[in-house]
């Protein structure tokens, strides 16, 4: 999608710890409350994966989860940063820290610098608004795993962390 790429091109260019945190949560098909948890103790790059806990309904399930190796450069770099195993990996700033930050930060953080932005531009120059939530982001990659997917085996379905495929189904086209 050349949408994609161009909002793709300016978060990398002008926002380098959001485009860290923006390629890992597009990638993990994550909620971003999930990844806001998540302590440098929680990951294994070795083995490519990370611990996190979700809630489905009224119960929480701990869950691994994979890390893609598109992906490994950016858990790298954030887990690095990291000073003590503790750390949340994005505290203030999308940045390891002590403290974890809200989920709701994203949406502010996405509306104020790609969705209130004139300065995303076209190959012509010209303005490209941008009226897609961050969320959109996480379909979109899931919609990428449902097609390169088999019945047997759904993965936007493992990725997302949904029990049936038919919860799937209302976020993939």
């Amino acid at each position: 999608d050349e949408k994609y790429q161009i909002v793709h091109d300016y978060i990398q260019e002008n926002y380098p710890d959001f485009f860290r945190y923006f390629k890992i949560f597009f990638l993990s098909g994550a909620r971003t409350s999930e990844l806001f948890r998540l302590q440098k103790k929680d990951v294994n790059l070795v083995a490519q994966e990370y611990k996190v806990t979700i809630q489905k309904g009224r119960e929480y399930i701990e869950t691994i989860k994979i890390i893609l190796p598109q992906a490994v450069p950016y858990w790298r770099e954030i887990l690095d940063m990291c000073k003590s195993q503790k750390d949340y990996l994005f505290s203030k700033g999308l940045k390891p820290g002590d403290k974890p930050i809200q989920p709701y930060q994203i949406t502010k953080r996405w509306h104020r610098l790609i969705k209130s932005s004139n300065k995303i531009k076209d190959k012509d120059g010209k303005i490209i608004k941008v009226t897609e939530d961050f969320y959109s982001l996480k379909h979109l990659f899931l919609d990428k795993l449902d097609q390169a997917s088999d019945e047997e085996i759904n993965l936007a379905k493992i990725a997302a962390s949904h029990r049936t495929d038919s919860i799937t189904k209302v976020y993939t086209v």
